[in-house]
């Protein structure tokens, strides 16, 4: 590892510096650790930081420079990191889920194993940063500065690459999913040979629809009977699902090999970066869905409905998400979208007659 005193002068405490949700005393300490740090990169004695397996999720750092500090295991989720220097810092196996990282520094960084799942790293900059093994679905590293960087190994579902500067990336044996590859190829990101799609876990049509029963009696009784269809990186068997209450269902990253969805009451269910292409979904609910990333080429949406739904205990309104949906040639003819979020989605293709968008978010649509 460099050194990164080199050349790093010393930065004064800054009010951006306090973490959010934390106790007085606990606040204090991060605080002192954080100046002990900065007189340490100053070669003014001072401590290096050390913050490993700390649960530091939530807060903020937003600003400091901890080139150096270790992390290894600690828990960071949700905590804004935005401009942070983290220079040659151990994040070995951190937990960074949802962490804002937006113009962060991590040149040298290793952050080997580490979960960056829907992680911000827009423009960060991560020359030479080392992401071997790292899940980093879902997140976003818009314009980020990756040059050397190694992500062997690493999951790429559902990342957004679009704008990164990836001249000699290492992307040996990462894992992509199909739509991410075409979305990759599209920005220049050039995938090597050895890639391979996700290891979907195979599910048995008996214990899919035992799960499924499971989970209507949980939505029947309100949570008091049964549990709640919760799958992630599974493959769903072909199965006639006409008419099922799935509302609320996890199906996150899963694959859907197809069947009759017709119907189905998807309300509120969680089917990011799943691949649903050539689904049959007609008529079915989908109000308040998390469809981020999802694929659903040539997927039937004719009269489905996406349109907001009211949540009783926030008393407020949750919108359908497809943020980066593909819906590339699927049918959406009476489909209903009100007050959906379709940025950056993909609609070419598609057959729109009658289609509403009216308060839809459209920006930078791909049509």
């Amino acid at each position: 590892m460099n050194n990164p005193r080199e050349g790093s002068p010393p930065v004064k405490p800054t009010s951006k510096l306090e973490p959010v949700t934390r106790l007085d005393d606990e606040a204090y300490d991060i605080r002192l650790a954080i100046r002990r740090h900065q007189q340490w990169l100053a070669n003014n004695s001072g401590q290096r930081a050390d913050f490993s397996f700390r649960d530091l999720s939530g807060v903020s750092l937003a600003g400091a420079d901890l080139s150096g500090a270790r992390f290894q295991g600690t828990n960071l989720t949700g905590a804004n990191l935005t401009g942070a220097k983290l220079n040659d810092a151990d994040l070995r196996n951190a937990s960074l889920q949802r962490a804002n990282l937006k113009d962060a520094q991590l040149n040298g960084a290793d952050a080997s194993g580490a979960k960056l799942i829907e992680a911000s790293l827009d423009h960060a900059r991560m020359t030479k940063a080392k992401l071997v093994d790292c899940d980093l679905t879902g997140a976003d590293l818009i314009d980020a500065k990756m040059q050397g960087a190694n992500l062997t190994g690493s999951l790429l579902i559902g990342v957004d690459l679009t704008g990164a500067e990836t001249t000699g990336v290492i992307l040996n044996r990462v894992v992509v999913d199909s739509a991410t590859a075409a979305m990759c190829r599209a920005a220049g990101v050039v995938l090597p040979d050895n890639i391979t799609g996700p290891a979907y876990r195979e599910l048995s049509i008996k214990d899919f629809v035992m799960a499924m029963i499971s989970h209507e009696l949980w939505v029947a009784t309100s949570g008091a009977a049964g549990s709640r269809l919760d799958l992630d990186l599974a493959k769903v068997p072909f199965v006639k699902m006409n008419g099922r209450k799935l509302a609320g269902a996890r199906l996150h990253r899963c694959q859907i090999e197809g069947g009759d969805w017709h119907g189905v009451d998807l309300d509120l269910a969680d089917l990011a970066y799943a691949d649903l292409s050539g689904l049959n979904l007609q008529n079915s609910r989908l109000r308040g869905v998390n469809l981020r990333r999802a694929n659903l080429t040539g997927s039937c949406l004719v009269s489905a409905a996406f349109s907001p739904i009211q949540l009783e205990i926030r008393n407020q309104q949750a919108p359908s998400n497809l943020e980066g949906a593909i819906l590339s040639n699927a049918n959406l003819s009476g489909a209903s979208f009100t007050g959906a979020n379709l940025k950056k989605a993909a609609i070419d293709g598609c057959n729109v007659s009658g289609t509403l968008w009216q308060g839809a978010e459209m920006t930078a649509v791909r049509r």
